[in-house]
């Protein structure tokens, strides 16, 4: 009995630890870790691009909430440097961490975008995809959404 409430709390550390681990990381290494995910999805669809559409939609659907905050933590993050210079270099070191795994695998990400260029089901299925996005970010962000806003707030945004 002694044995195992010492492995409970071994793993009960080790657990711990790894959480603590995760979350202390930078922002801007869990958005490229989470991007760099995008290569392995083209990759393994070169030859069959429309599932690779349908699994990147998946992808995106199930980790845009942890992109999302990962890249509003590296925002606050970097609005937190006061001295314009330190921003700016710890911007651009972000900017290389976050984007490097796509940009490791730039030639696959070419070779799985041909390919749904060349199979219309898959770039029909991409076009609607992204055209449903950009309808939802038009009527979030622009669009139709005036006639919620105080007329204040309307002549402050059209100036």
């Amino acid at each position: 009995m002694n044995t195992l409430w010492k492995s409970l709390v071994v793993g009960l550390i080790v657990l711990l630890a790894l959480l603590y681990y995760r979350h202390t990381q930078r922002p801007e290494l869990q958005l490229g870790r989470r991007l760099g995910k995008i290569c392995t999805i083209a990759e393994k669809n070169v030859s069959s691009p429309e599932r690779g559409v349908d699994e990147l939609f998946t992808y995106f659907g199930e980790n845009t909430p942890e992109l999302a905050h990962d890249f509003g933590a590296l925002l606050v993050c970097l609005g937190r440097i006061d001295d314009q210079r330190e921003h700016d270099d710890r911007a651009r070191e972000a900017a290389q961490r976050m984007w490097g795994p796509l940009a490791r695998c730039g030639e696959s990400l070419q070779e799985f975008g041909d390919a749904i260029e060349r199979d219309p089901a898959a770039s029909r299925k991409l076009q609607a995809g992204a055209d449903r996005v950009t309808r939802s970010l038009t009527l979030l962000f622009g669009g139709e959404v005036e006639h919620f806003w105080p007329r204040s707030l309307g002549r402050f945004l059209h100036r």
